[in-house]
């Protein structure tokens, strides 16, 4: 009978790369960047406006500047501030957010094995570049080398002129991805925790792992091939692959 960890670690023999989304796969963020966007939001809009935000989409990730509009098309109270000064106040929120959150655990023990046995690594995020900086910082401070081959920020052109690729569940930014490190989608792993990264994935036509660590128990998406509540699986069949490996040579 195959075990979970032989399955694995054949479905990983067959690939060359694996590519992460951020918030909720590499670092635990979600809760805390949801947190800070209530307290930055409750600052300029009524309780009513404060309401729809709640009940509505994550707006971390989103481009400034209709951001900007939508807080003053809206009923606001408080001071107004010019789009720089929010952007600066937003920006600031979400960084404290990041500051507050932990990197799933046994990130920097995937990252070198997958280092090690020679994937290739991407990252497609919704967040903006300099979010990912400050998660990278967490990396050196860990003492982890950065992985990353590649990134792709989502949120980094949404609603701009020079808007190319569009963000999830579309899947043009794993496609981005596998095309800047010449791999195919059946030479990938997409390692994602969202329903909308999870339909990028899959129509990304890549091998989709939905990783329910920091997940609410009634928050899984559908369509994953494989759903993991930690990263010890992956950890395992690696092991096992560097472990033929040697064996071999």
């Amino acid at each position: 009978m195959t075990t979970p960890e032989q399955s694995l670690s054949a479905v990983l023999s067959s690939k060359s790369a694996v590519l992460f989304d951020m918030d909720d796969v590499v670092v635990g963020s979600e809760k805390n960047l949801t947190e800070a966007e209530k307290r930055f939001f409750s600052k300029l809009w009524t309780a009513d406006s404060m309401y729809r935000l709640v009940s509505g989409n994550n707006f971390f990730g989103n481009d400034m500047a209709m951001l900007h509009y939508v807080v003053y098309a809206d009923e606001w109270q408080g001071e107004v501030l010019t789009s720089a000064e929010f952007q600066r106040r937003y920006f600031e929120a979400a960084v404290q957010a990041y500051t507050e959150s932990l990197l799933t655990p046994l990130i920097g023990e995937l990252f070198a094995l997958l280092q090690q046995l020679g994937f290739k690594i991407g990252l497609v995020t919704q967040s903006y570049l300099y979010w990912v900086e400050q998660v990278q910082q967490k990396f050196e401070l860990e003492g982890i080398e950065n992985p990353f081959d590649t990134i792709v920020s989502l949120g980094q052109s949404i609603g701009t002129p020079r808007q190319i690729l569009l963000p999830k569940p579309a899947p043009d930014g794993y496609r981005e991805v596998m095309r800047r490190l010449q791999v195919t989608p059946a030479e990938t792993i997409v390692i994602e925790d969202s329903q909308s990264g999870v339909s990028a994935a899959k129509e990304a036509e890549a091998y989709t792992i939905c990783l329910r660590q920091w997940l609410e128990p009634d928050t899984q998406p559908v369509g994953a091939d494989l759903y993991l509540d930690t990263l010890q699986p992956l950890i395992d069949a690696l092991q096992k692959i560097a472990r033929e490996n040697m064996r071999e040579e």
